[in-house]
């Protein structure tokens, strides 16, 4: 996968058009289509990263290193990393309904989440 195919992915998952992403980070209508055949400035690549909360890493290789992410001073697992990978391809109104599913489990009230 390619730098222009993470960038058209994260950009499809959240359901942003081309140029609403070529608006919001400034950038003149085609920009991101010129990526297929040349890349971005690296001033370019990080505001994309910055808009998507994704690493400059992610959107170079596909990866992110494992030495880096910790929490609570602890390596993250692959599967922790996976996830907060998935997560960050969520658009906003994903992302609530997941915080919603994870607020219901922790308080034991799973029937209203069956419910629905």
């Amino acid at each position: 996968m390619t730098l222009y195919d993470r960038i058209e992915d994260l950009r499809k998952s959240r359901g942003i058009v081309q140029a609403e992403l070529e608006s919001a980070l400034g950038f003149s209508n085609g920009s991101i289509s010129k990526w297929k055949k040349s890349s971005p400035t690296p001033e370019r690549l990080l505001k994309f990263a910055q808009y998507f909360n994704v690493s400059m890493e992610y959107l170079l290789t596909g990866e992110e290193k494992s030495g880096n992410s910790y929490s609570n001073g602890f390596p993250l697992s692959d599967l922790e990393k996976e996830l907060i990978r998935k997560f960050r391809q969520l658009n906003d109104s994903q992302k609530d309904l997941i915080f919603n599913m994870l607020n219901i489990e922790q308080k034991g009230d799973i029937s209203i989440m069956a419910a629905e």
